[in-house]
């Protein structure tokens, strides 16, 4: 019967542990399906996150496709630029031409009376070189067209730009590099207009000396009629190439007068399109407006995400640390268990009680009970107790006891782990309880020893090692992050710069080689 009691409690108390275990794989099992949701809510996010990214990478391919417009355009201005800088010098060596060509026909027909069929070819030879000139002037009025126009599609690209928002960097610099080049390009063009200018006050001058010779061949044409019938025939011939020079002299004012006018006209044009200059200044200065708040958006995008990550690889380094630790040094618990004595039939007397209480005290001391409980430690696995002396030391060490009550005594176990410290409560008050039954029958109060308490640890360790070595794991994990990070860091940001720089060379040799040359 006393053995069926004894495997009974040991059932009982086996089965209470299970219990115990169950429960806890059942906590651990909630555990883990609580991360699987937040893997499953992370995993979400990221699919988030790859959907922005593929629509970033098409803004991106977009913002592509319009900077290489915008270079194809800067391009053709530069090209359509340089042809504007070729015609001008073609215009003003024409204008050169035209003067050398002018003079030496007022200083023929000055001459009129000596050299009049001279002057005549000269004149018709100006008058050539002028409908090649009016020629090279309507050339240079559709050039100019051409020019506006393409200022007008600049315009209309940084009204794009502006409406925009500045979607991209990129686009920004590109746009306010193109910008600085029509400046440029305006400033020379102006350079051009005042040289146009002072070349129109030059034909001027020359209408004005043609006016001049052709009073001039009138008074003497005038000389030459007041001689009366007694004109000869050399006379009469003069006369009429004096007539066809005048004529031709008219004409040729005529001619020049229509030039001036054109030049003036273009002049005017060439001020409305330096006009927009100022439109040109405003929109860089939106440009980069722009450009500065969507600097200032990304810095305080990096700023919050570079804190987040911070604080996400501290919580997790953190829970990993608290984790690992646990398993490796779990610190020390204190497992309790009580048993008592029990007469079945009778109550015990005092002077029993205090007998049963006696043997008790002694048990912790007996070698006998130190083999008994090796031999039952051996059979549990606990192999660093399978010694008497080994026990002994455990039991003072790491074991006491407590008798508060009157046939009742309360034993406390430390060790490291609150699993190991409930397996060795369990075993220790099993080898009382059946040891102290078996010597039942040579004691005076014949008292039947039992379980009051099962042996269970607390809840919290009894020292702090779990916590000191999870924050020495934390501090250390998060001192290689913090390392790992400012490496990767740098290393961005070398590639960064390097490939900033690269696209800057490539974009100024890109300019230098479409640069016309200039005098």
């Amino acid at each position: 019967d006393e053995q069926r009691a004894a495997f009974s409690r040991d059932q009982d108390a086996r089965t209470r542990e299970l219990d115990t275990r169950a429960r806890e794989f059942e906590h651990r099992a909630r555990d883990l399906e609580a991360k699987r949701l937040d893997l499953d809510v992370r995993a979400a996010q990221l699919s988030t996150q790859e959907a922005a990214l593929a629509s970033l990478r098409t803004n991106l391919d977009g913002a592509t496709r319009e900077r290489n417009e915008l270079v194809a355009k800067l391009n053709q201005a530069q090209q359509v630029a340089g042809q504007l800088r070729q015609e001008l010098e073609s215009s003003r060596t024409e204008l050169a031409n035209l003067k050398g060509a002018l003079d030496r026909a007022l200083a023929q027909a000055s001459d009129a009376g000596a050299q009049n069929t001279s002057a005549a070819q000269e004149l018709v030879a100006a008058k050539s070189t002028l409908a090649e000139f009016q020629a090279r002037i309507a050339e240079l009025e559709q050039i100019t067209a051409q020019d506006r126009q393409k200022l007008e599609q600049a315009a209309d690209v940084i009204e794009h730009l502006r409406s925009g928002g500045g979607e991209s960097s990129a686009e920004l610099a590109k746009a306010r590099a193109h910008i600085e080049t029509l400046s440029r390009e305006l400033s020379d063009c102006r350079t051009k207009l005042e040289e146009t200018r002072r070349d129109l006050s030059v034909l001027e001058q020359t209408e004005q000396r043609s006016r001049e010779l052709a009073q001039q061949l009138a008074a003497e044409l005038k000389e030459a009629r007041s001689f009366g019938g007694g004109i000869t025939e050399v006379a009469r011939t003069r006369k009429n190439r004096l007539q066809r020079a005048k004529l031709m002299l008219r004409e040729q004012s005529e001619k020049l007068r229509v030039a001036g006018e054109a030049l003036r006209t273009r002049f005017d044009q060439c001020e409305q399109v330096l006009a927009q200059r100022q439109d040109l200044l405003s929109a860089r200065e939106v440009i980069n407006a722009a450009q500065r708040r969507i600097e200032k958006t990304k810095a305080r995008g990096r700023a919050a995400a570079t804190l987040m990550y911070a604080c996400m690889t501290l919580l997790i380094l953190g829970g990993i640390a608290w984790i690992v630790s646990g398993q490796v040094w779990p610190g020390y618990f204190s497992a309790r268990s009580a048993i008592g004595a029990d007469s079945r039939n009778r109550t015990l007397s005092q002077a029993e009680l205090a007998e049963w209480q006696t043997f008790h005290q002694s048990l912790l001391d007996d070698p006998r009970f130190h083999e008994a409980a090796a031999d039952r430690f051996n059979k549990r696995g606990l192999t660093t107790l399978g010694t008497a002396p080994q026990v002994a030391k455990f039991l003072k060490e790491s074991a006491s006891a407590e008798f508060n009550e009157p046939g009742e005594m309360k034993l406390e176990v430390r060790a490291e782990g609150a699993d190991r410290a409930e397996r060795l409560a369990d075993t220790l008050t099993g080898a009382l309880i059946s040891f102290s039954n078996a010597s039942r029958q040579r004691r005076v109060d014949g008292a039947v020893t039992v379980l009051r308490q099962t042996p269970a640890a607390g809840g919290s360790a009894i020292d702090s090692t779990r916590l000191q070595m999870a924050g020495v794991l934390m501090g250390g994990s998060s001192i290689l992050a913090a390392f790992g990070g400012v490496l990767v860091w740098r290393k961005l940001a070398t590639a960064k710069s390097t490939f900033e720089q690269t696209a800057m060379l490539d974009a100024i040799l890109d300019e230098q080689r479409w640069q016309p040359p200039t005098k």
